[in-house]
């Protein structure tokens, strides 16, 4: 199993989970990004990491057709190209959203100190700008890993509780449109009967289909059990095995694994394909 170099843009200041900053370089290639603003913050990064052209439409059978619209279509830049990076991750797209709209009110209005209510146009531009984001995430041609804290709303038809994205406004239901597979973390509590005393032991799983609680779980090939354990290399590599750049959202509560996970895209591995001691 050939490792997948991955750069984590670190937003939650929440890798302690993983480990430190130079086991995160042995294990995914490269050190985690600091991410302190918002979306003009990771996409200035990832500029350095991706380039953009517009291209007609071509189709091979019709040909050129100049009444369709243009694509983006997105490259690697010659650095991420010649370092061999495979994987991005976001941790998390929810604290990233919740900086923007600090940025965004305090914009449209100076005199406002850190994030208060923020009024009709500072929504729209608040979801306008996110749902760009993710729909141009989408179309980066890597593998893209994206965490999301849980939120919970009342669904208007059934009257349930159900489990989303934790961002704020209509881009919770619209981000996953986005993605090929979103999990949601699943923790149980397991008592092996078989020893006398023994206390619960906790099992990270992902629930990778949807229900009436977890709307929004998809696995777009259809290659994922229901239940699974949170593996994400085996996410991204039975993804990349029928030729997808899969896209993941991972939605979970603190304590569930949501961060943790990233470890296991080349856990037992370094980057440079020596085996390490899993912690």
């Amino acid at each position: 199993m050939d490792p997948l170099k991955t750069l984590i843009l670190d937003v939650d200041r929440s890798l302690a989970s993983i480990g430190s900053n130079d086991y995160i370089a042995r294990l995914m290639g490269y050190p985690p990004y600091p991410i302190s603003g918002g979306i003009d913050h990771v996409t200035g990064v990832m500029a350095k990491l991706f380039t953009k052209k517009a291209v007609a439409y071509t189709h091979p059978l019709i040909g050129a057709d100049t009444n369709a619209p243009t694509e983006e279509v997105w490259a690697l830049t010659p650095i991420a190209e010649e370092s061999g990076m495979q994987v991005l991750c976001l941790d998390s797209g929810t604290m990233m959203s919740q900086n923007e709209r600090n940025i965004i009110t305090n914009a449209c209005d100076p005199n406002k100190r850190g994030y208060k209510v923020m009024d009709k146009q500072e929504w729209m531009i608040y979801g306008d700008r996110l749902g760009r984001f993710f729909k141009m995430m989408a179309k980066l041609p890597m593998s893209i890993v994206v965490t999301a804290h849980r939120d919970y709303e009342k669904d208007e038809a059934t009257g349930r509780m159900i489990e989303v994205p934790g961002v704020k406004g209509a881009n919770k239901y619209e981000m996953a449109r986005h993605f090929d597979v979103v999990l949601y973390c699943h923790v149980v509590l397991k008592l092996d009967e078989k020893k006398l005393g023994a206390k619960p032991e906790s099992e990270f799983l992902w629930q990778t289909k949807p229900d009436d609680f977890r709307p929004l779980a998809k696995d777009r090939l259809n290659l994922l059990p229901a239940i699974m354990e949170q593996d994400l290399g085996k996410v991204i590599r039975l993804y990349l095995e029928q030729g997808i750049q899969p896209k993941v959202l991972i939605i979970g509560d603190s304590g569930q694994g949501k961060t943790w996970c990233l470890r296991t895209i080349n856990q037992g591995y370094e980057a440079s394909q020596k085996l390490i001691n899993k912690e």
